[in-house]
């Protein structure tokens, strides 16, 4: 049996018909009569031919139609141009016959036949793929197949639970291990391919890490059917933007095998590029996104929202003076006693004495990541909750080991301890612990992102409820002093409040730069379906408002009816929040999801529920919920422990596969993957040589240990008395208050986030993400002007990377036949047929370009001019690729570029016994110095004469201005710097390039 695939997956996106339904009708009235029946019954069944995948034979007596797949293609229905296409409002092309066949049009030749031939014959023909597998069956009666399924199943297993490629006992060597990990590799790629071929929109998911680029994808298709995955991953030349396009570019191509129609289609599929906000990556986007560029259907370029959710800690800290103070002093600086636990064996054993001694458990961690600005939470919470066993770790640190540096350390951490940085520092970690929520929220692919507006509604109500309403110490518990009795006063204890509420009013700017009302993400708040928005967003007066607004805006981008979709989304509304009530864990997508299904089940439903604009839009929200880079990352990690150092050298092509594999295998599919691995087998290598207990309780929540750390931050969590919630907008404005006017890096921060604020407006705006009430007045004007600057920007930015790159990794010179002169160190090669019409010449004072058996050890007359004048040093199989202007065969050879020598400004001295010894070298110098371009001056006076010039020289501060050549013994008699032998002049004067590598 064939797996019958998707429609989307043989049609041209690029090739539509007639604008306007029902578009230009069949010229046959037969045929114009069966497609308009056929239109009438799809409406009144409520589908939507623009959008649905009918497939219609109208060459009939009676028409009928299949949606999703195409009927049968006969001799005479293929000949006169295949079947009727709703969505595109046109038959199919020829082209599309000969593929739906499995016959790559590349491959036929256009110029023997005529179109109606090709179809008649498509018509009468086999798919290529049932063919294969009768062919596949065959084989598999003669003994000629891939090994049998429990040979993968076998391997499969150890493989993911972090086996190696060992030999398996009854499996096989490490030869076949790898073919089966290919295999499998490879099938999960095909499987993923065809689902994206199938899918209705597509979101790219990408990061950089060590000149590795790697892109992941999430797609939904038109079923509400979700799947992400690894499209592979890049080794980049360089860090610059064009290597991130052309790194895309690859990374796609190798995912479709190469087919150039397949990538076509998936570039018009790409709704949104998620990425780092680094400026180059940016770029890379902009480049991509444009028209002309690799995914013209972009909607936006996305910063990531997981490194976004970071810097709403990360920026109010440093802009906060006395709390980086205290944080750099205790936590992040060279005085961090838990960075010191955590690197000190002996220190980590006391530290764990003493919190013994308290009562509680061993502390397993108190480290931190400083490139993960979020990471210091733990370590900032912990050395709060055990600030007694960390001051007398401190202690023991600085009476015990006194002399190493823990001892140090420990000492400067005492010093810089007091009762305000102590109490400062603990409503830092509750801040920082409200904050990782959110980003803990936004750092995994399988968060929701309806939820993302709602959860940062909570982040800034809770804080302002614990800092700027000053609630932060109603808590229930045991009272505790710090450092005696009335240490603590009310002043002491309202300027650190002044310093948090400072921190809460930065934090919320930081919100409203990172996470703009015009992002497409943040329109998809609309769905949330969470229990926090059934019981808070209803209560709301701005709620129908915002509702409205986001309503219209995603209508606006994925061009649907907002009137119609508004009606949509309250008609299934209750059903959505009723099936998330019923099964808690379920997602806002799906429990919208469900709603239109169940509303669709039935004709007479579906006629009552009409459903076409919401199912549109929840198809594009299937694509783009779980919008964050943290897999990419997270696989950048697991990547180094699969492909490990000794493993370097493996394949970009083998190591795609391998990880993809790694990364996407699943035992719910492992079946159909296995299938298609066994295909694969046949295919690449033909036939193969002979040769933990369950819980019980598994799904329970476990509660916490009574007096532990989780059951304290639980404890810490639940305020004291109910919080008001209020959208982060709200609170930004109250919070602002608290903000000092005279503190210069307050007010740059300040300023700094509503520049961006601004920024993300014109950018909403020019992107259509903005509604027409929502644009300010003179908005136009501004646009106009930030257009024209980016511009300017982005052309000056693309023009230092080309000067970069030339000067990193110069490119060989264009040939040019009339004028360039080609040295040929080999005579005969110069009856080589590419050579003809060139001009060729032994003369070593004109070519441009010296080809040579070895390039990297050049003649010595070859070396002297290339040298001194400059030129191009080639071997024949380069020299040929940049004679056809053809940059494959180009990439064959090898090439140095030299600088001309002569370029720079010098008086220049041969010595009578120079001349002697090295003829061909005196007289290309004499040659090089009397050209019209050199600006090289002979010194012909003898020796006096060169002394007296060398002299003026050095008092002039223009050392090497003067020098000399003369043989080895006469250099190291006189031992002078300006005077030279040959091979030390050489190495002078020559400047050289490697600008061709082979490889």
């Amino acid at each position: 049996k064939v797996a019958m695939e998707d429609i989307y997956a043989y049609i041209d996106p690029a090739t539509e018909g007639e604008a306007g339904f029902p578009g230009r009708l069949p010229s046959s009235e037969s045929e114009r009569r069966n497609l308009l029946l056929v239109l009438d019954q799809l409406k009144s069944q409520g589908k939507d031919p623009l959008r649905s995948p009918i497939v219609v034979d109208i060459g009939g007596s009676k028409p009928h139609y299949n949606e999703g797949y195409s009927p049968c293609l006969t001799h005479c229905r293929a000949g006169s141009g295949g079947h009727w296409l709703t969505w595109k409002q046109r038959k199919m092309t020829t082209c599309e016959l000969l593929k739906i066949m499995d016959v790559p049009p590349a491959d036929v030749k256009w110029s023997s036949v005529s179109p109606r031939q090709l179809g008649l014959m498509a018509g009468n023909a086999i798919p290529v793929k049932m063919l294969s597998m009768v062919l596949s069956q065959a084989l598999k009666c003669a003994n000629l197949q891939a090994p049998p399924k429990k040979e993968f199943e076998e391997f499969a297993t150890k493989r993911q639970a972090a086996g190696s490629l060992r030999s398996m006992k009854a499996v096989g060597g490490r030869w076949k291990l790898a073919r089966l990990q290919n295999c499998l590799g490879g099938a999960c790629q095909r499987i993923d391919a065809a689902f994206l071929l199938s899918s209705t929109c597509i979101v790219l998911h990408q990061d950089v890490r060590r000149l590795v680029l790697m892109v992941r994808f999430r797609a939904c298709n038109d079923k509400l059917e979700v799947k992400r995955g690894l499209l592979g991953i890049h080794h980049l030349q360089d860090s610059m933007t064009e290597s991130l396009v052309q790194g895309t570019r690859a990374i796609l191509s190798q995912f479709v095998e190469g087919d150039e129609d397949q990538m076509a289609a998936l570039q018009q599929k790409v709704i949104l590029l998620n990425m780092d906000a680094a400026a180059d990556e940016q770029l890379a986007g902009r480049l991509m996104a444009c028209n002309d560029g690799l995914f013209p259907g972009v909607k936006q370029v996305c910063r990531d929202r997981a490194h976004a959710a970071r810097r709403v800690i990360s920026r109010p800290f440093k802009a906060s003076a006395e709390i980086w103070d205290v944080f750099q002093a205790l936590i992040w600086g060279n005085a961090s006693m838990p960075a010191t636990i955590q690197s000190s064996d002996v220190l980590r054993k006391v530290f764990n004495q003493y919190v013994k001694d308290m009562g509680g458990d061993r502390v397993q961690s108190m480290s931190l990541c400083k490139q993960r600005f979020d990471s210091h939470q733990k370590a900032t919470g912990r050395l709060i909750l055990w600030l007694r066993p960390t001051i007398k770790t401190a202690i023991y640190a600085t009476v015990y080991r006194h002399n190493l540096r823990d001892g140090e350390r420990g000492a400067l951490f005492l010093r810089s301890l007091s009762e305000e940085r102590v109490l400062l520092l603990a409503m830092v970690a509750d801040f920082t612990d409200e904050a990782t929520s959110i980003i803990r929220l936004m750092d995994s692919e399988a968060g929701d992102v309806a939820t993302h507006n709602i959860e940062l509604d909570v982040f800034a109500s809770r804080v302002k409820h614990l800092f700027i309403d000053e609630h932060a110490f109603d808590v229930d518990g045991k009272s505790k002093t710090l450092g005696g009795p009335n240490k603590v006063s009310p002043a002491m204890i309202a300027r650190c409040f002044a310093s948090m509420k400072k921190l809460v009013g930065l934090s919320t700017e930081v919100i409203a730069s990172e996470f703009p009302a015009y992002e497409i993400l943040t329109a998809l708040k609309i769905f949330d379906v969470s229990e926090v928005a059934r019981t808070n967003r209803e209560e709301s007066v701005d709620y129908i408002q915002s509702l409205h607004t986001s309503s219209e805006r995603l209508c606006q981008l994925f061009e649907a009816s907002a009137d119609s979709f508004i009606d949509e989304y309250w008609d299934h509304k209750a059903i959505a929040f009723h099936h998330h009530s019923t099964n808690p864990n379920c997602s806002s997508f799906e429990s919208w999801k469900y709603a239109v299904q169940k509303t669709s089940s039935r004709k007479s439903t579906a006629a009552r529920h009409p459903s076409s604009n919401l199912h549109w839009i929840l198809i594009h929200f299937g694509a783009l919920d779980g919008c964050t880079t943290s897999g990419v990352e997270q696989h950048f990690s697991k990547m180094v422990r699969i492909v490990s150092a000794e493993r370097s050298l493996l394949t970009e092509e083998n190591k795609n596969l391998e990880l993809k594999f790694m990364f996407d295998f699943a035992p719910a599919t492992s079946t159909d993957c296995i299938e298609m691995a066994q295909q694969l087998w046949i295919e690449w290598y033909g036939e193969p040589r002979k040769g933990s207990t369950s819980r019980l309780d598994l799904g329970t929540k476990r509660g916490h240990k009574k007096g532990s750390e989780a059951d304290f931050l639980a404890k810490r969590r639940r305020l004291d008395g109910p919080v008001k919630l209020l959208p982060h907008d709200e609170v930004r404005l109250e919070a602002s208050a608290n903000l000092p006017a005279d503190c210069q890096r307050v007010q740059a921060e300040l300023t700094f986030q509503r520049n961006k604020q601004f920024k993300n407006t014109i950018q909403s705006y020019l992107s259509g993400h903005l509604t027409a009430k929502e644009v300010p007045d003179g908005m136009v004007d501004v646009a106009q002007a930030f257009v024209e600057l980016e511009t300017r920007r982005d052309a000056t930015r693309v023009r230092g990377v080309s000067k970069f790159q030339a000067l990193l990794a110069p490119s060989p010179p264009q040939f040019d036949r009339r004028n360039h002169w080609i040295f040929l160190e080999m005579a005969e090669w110069s009856q080589n047929p590419e050579f003809f019409r060139c001009k060729v010449t032994q003369d070593l004072q004109l070519p441009l370009f010296f080809v040579v058996a070895n390039p990297e050890k050049p003649p010595s007359q070859v070396l002297w001019a290339a040298s001194v004048r400059g030129g191009c040093v080639l071997d024949l199989a380069c020299m040929r690729g940049i004679i056809e202007n053809r940059h494959d065969k180009a990439t064959t050879g090898i090439a140095f570029l030299y600088d001309a020598a002569y370029a720079i400004k010098r008086q220049i001295f041969l010595c009578p016994s120079f001349r002697a010894a090295n003829t061909e070298a005196s007289e290309i110098i004499q040659a090089a110095a009397g050209q019209e371009r050199s600006k090289w001056k002979m010194i012909d006076g003898g020796w006096e004469a060169f002394a007296e010039a060398s002299a003026k020289s050095q008092q002039a501060g223009r050392k090497w201005a003067v020098l000399g050549l003369t043989i080895p013994q006469i250099a190291a008699n006189m031992q002078e710097d300006n005077l030279m032998s040959s091979k030390t002049f050489l190495k002078f004067v020559s400047r050289v390039h490697c600008c061709n590598r082979g490889f």
